[in-house]
């Protein structure tokens, strides 16, 4: 008896033996395709892989530019200096005395020609900062993409200004602060719009200029639902309403088909507005929770050469769409969400915008996802200079409270304007009871009556565990409190 669990023990612990050793060699293995080729520092114990990454990276160009000569002609020469446009960036103002090629991928720049000259600090530090990027490209998995440099603007772009409707002589109305929104996709989105132009007139006390691109179907109605709002309202609104309207040497169809009907008619705007200074463009699934004056405040805040105030398309890197599974180059390290934006139109016409954004289109349609968005962000990849980062709650969505806040200025600073994204404007939770109290509002009533108590009632039905219902509940009603 003794002779057989010993026997048995022997080959248990054998049969032990062998799948660590089949483990370890496996993940050997699978490392080998995903890790970087580590290699030690010569002055302090840690770990640099840019110059094995460089190498590597330089052998699968040169395939490239084999076999795609187009690639080759577009790279992007540029003096080897480290940029001072980005801020974090430690070498600062130091030149390099040979010339190199600079090419992005993914949201990192890759250095394909390390110089001898450079000295120990100034390589540390390039690898200080490029280092995480790799990393997180490579150990991710993700295939790399094909890259083409920033096309030069198209002049055979023209974008012809749109006419009101009604036949008003449109004004400039510097005083005044321009809302922009797109009605496109029938009942719906015309309901939404009228909700969202309403939720920025309740609380407003300046005098507003709404511009709506709508389309043919929408725009009798929604011009029939302003006019029907008080005079004492009325008084201080001036709205145009225009038609959906592309390039004229651009497929209006393929344009318009893009992700969700019309969402690319928002590139278009500066050309579409010329007697428009400034103007905050907002998707119509938003929904005004602090007055509108307080974001058009951030305009004077913009620099010499900013022009697009926008918000981080995500607040944490592990709920990142972009940093995961981008196909294109994007803003920053997580990309820009373009449901919000805060624009001098002015700037943007001396910019180029449109004539820049269709030929990013062409080179990128095949990689883009999400539409519109992606083709800002390609844009402002290339010129982060333009943008001014306005803070999340201002563009507060689901993203940022379904698995915990990730706002972390919510907390103290209390949602300003809230996003109903991903459909929950018409979905069962918080989203949905915001939007059918403004939607219910009667004009003429304070906000204690039309707004805070609807809204309490609303809240109180739902199960204060269930995602995002507390912190929107909390801080919204805490703010509409302040106005009654």
């Amino acid at each position: 008896m003794r002779q057989k669990v010993k026997q048995a023990l022997y080959w248990i612990s054998l049969v032990c033996c062998g799948l660590i050793v089949g483990y370890y060699i496996g993940s050997a293995r699978f490392k080998e395709t995903v890790q970087l080729e580590w290699e030690p520092k010569r002055h302090s114990g840690a770990i640099s892989c840019t110059a094995s990454w460089a190498s590597r990276m330089n052998a699968t160009e040169q395939q490239d530019q084999m076999s795609n000569s187009s690639v080759e002609h577009s790279s992007l020469k540029t003096e080897s200096r480290v940029s001072t446009e980005n801020p974090g960036n430690d070498v600062g103002n130091k030149t390099l005395e040979t010339n190199q090629t600079e090419k992005p991928h993914g949201n990192f720049t890759q250095h394909e020609t390390l110089t001898q000259n450079k000295t120990n600090d100034e390589l540390q530090s390039i690898q200080a900062q490029e280092t995480p990027r790799m990393l997180n490209f490579f150990v991710n998995g993700r295939k790399r993409f094909d890259f083409f440099p920033e096309p030069q603007p198209l002049e055979t772009v023209q974008v012809e200004p749109v006419v009101d409707l009604l036949g008003k002589k449109q004004l400039p109305f510097r005083e005044c602060i321009h809302l922009s929104v797109v009605a496109c996709g029938g009942r719906i989105a015309t309901a939404d719009t009228l909700v969202t132009l309403k939720s920025a007139a309740i609380l407003s006390h300046t005098c507003l200029v709404f511009h709506v691109f709508a389309e043919d179907n929408s725009q009798k109605s929604i011009k029939n639902e302003l006019n029907n709002w008080p005079n004492k309202t009325r008084d201080r609104i001036t709205f145009y309403i225009y038609p959906i309207t592309y390039p004229s040497s651009e497929d209006q169809s393929e344009w318009k088909g893009i992700l969700k009907p019309c969402s690319t008619q928002r590139i278009f705007i500066p050309e579409l507005l010329p007697m428009v200074d400034t103007v905050l463009y907002v998707e119509t699934d938003t929904l005004f929770i602090n007055r509108i004056e307080d974001i058009w405040q951030y305009l004077t805040r913009f620099n010499s050469t900013q022009f697009a105030g926008m918000s981080p398309a995500h607040e944490n890197p592990a709920d990142g769409w972009y940093n995961r599974n981008a196909r294109q180059p994007y803003y920053g390290k997580l990309g820009l969400d373009s449901g919000v934006m805060l624009l001098n139109l002015t700037r943007m016409r001396e910019f180029k915008w449109s004539k820049r954004l269709v030929p990013i289109y062409r080179q990128y349609k095949d990689k883009i996802v999400r539409g519109n968005q992606d083709l800002i962000n390609v844009a402002l990849y290339f010129h982060s200079d333009t943008v001014f980062e306005i803070p999340c709650e201002w563009n507060y969505r689901f993203d940022h409270c379904d698995r915990g806040n990730t706002c972390l200025r919510m907390e103290t600073e209390g949602i300003a304007l809230l996003r109903g994204t991903k459909g929950k404007i018409h979905a069962d939770g918080p989203f949905r009871a915001v939007h059918e109290t403004y939607r219910d509002y009667q004009f003429g009533c304070s906000i204690l009556e039309g707004l805070v108590q609807p809204l309490k009632e609303r809240f109180k039905t739902m199960r204060l565990h269930t995602s995002c219902v507390k912190p929107i509940r909390e801080s919204v009603l805490a703010i509409l409190t302040k106005y009654t």
